[in-house]
């Protein structure tokens, strides 16, 4: 990860301070955790009809989920026997 002329200026602006020092630890921490969860999303790609497991269902938080509908089996198609993506 390279980092731009914005993000050094940040860096070297909050280091002047140091009460700022664990804020700016903590978003480029957040943002790290961002980018590598985008990376993980491009390079799954799902048909649809396959279990999605890095998401969590909209509904009840649980995985995998359908991807057409963010929802996990029994949320989606209401039915205790499709937990854990058996569909």
């Amino acid at each position: 990860m390279k980092l731009t002329s914005s993000d050094k200026k940040i860096i070297l602006e909050s280091l002047k301070n140091q009460d700022n020092v664990n804020d700016l630890v903590e978003r480029l921490t957040q943002s790290l955790s961002m980018s590598k969860r985008y990376v993980e999303k491009k390079k799954y790609k799902s048909t649809g009809s396959e279990p999605d497991w890095l998401e969590k269902c909209d509904l009840c938080d649980s995985s995998p989920v359908v991807s057409s509908t963010g929802l996990c089996g029994p949320c989606t198609f209401g039915e205790a026997d499709t937990a854990g993506g058996n569909w």
